[in-house]
């Protein structure tokens, strides 16, 4: 019983609900940032990994949504939906419930590994091939087209869920 408790919080709808919004600014926030950097022609490896942090965070979006369906006055929420260790966890929720639309032209770009993501950010040495990795090419107007996408998606998402 103590450790069903040390891996789950329990939270309240409230709780829930206040997560959810926070989860869809923070995808919108860290979506935007990315558009940015594209948008005066920067590096697009580092947008591409803010996305796919912004992608996570949507995740989060939909498994805290899943917990309202219940109808109990404290919901069990896994702690590991909140730890970066675990982003595979948010990643592929989102993955699988955002549009296709939105992950189409970046499937070959977006991993579920968060070493894979953490390697956009930094230098990385390749034993095997004797090495530094290369960043993954991205095209950049498709990962335009994404993000303008997502932050649609999202945008709605939020307005239709707090602007009652």
């Amino acid at each position: 019983m103590l450790l069903a408790k040390l891996e789950n919080y329990e939270l309240s709808d409230s709780q829930i609900k206040n997560g959810l919004k926070k989860a869809l600014l923070g995808s919108i926030e860290l979506s935007g940032y990315a558009k940015y950097i594209l948008e005066r022609n920067g590096n697009t490896t580092l947008s591409l990994g803010l996305y796919s942090f912004a992608i996570g965070e949507y995740g989060k979006y939909e498994i805290l949504r899943e917990f309202l369906s219940e109808s109990v006055k404290r919901h069990h929420i896994p702690k590991v939906i909140f730890d970066v260790k675990n982003f595979k966890i948010n990643f592929k929720k989102a993955l699988d419930t955002l549009p296709r639309s939105i992950t189409e032209n970046l499937s070959n770009d977006l991993s579920l590994d968060l070493q894979s993501k953490m390697s956009y950010f930094n230098l990385t040495w390749d034993q095997e091939k004797e090495k530094w990795n290369a960043p993954p090419k991205i095209d950049s107007s498709l990962l335009s087209e994404s993000l303008i996408s997502f932050e649609k998606h999202v945008s709605v998402k939020l307005d239709s869920e707090y602007d009652s």
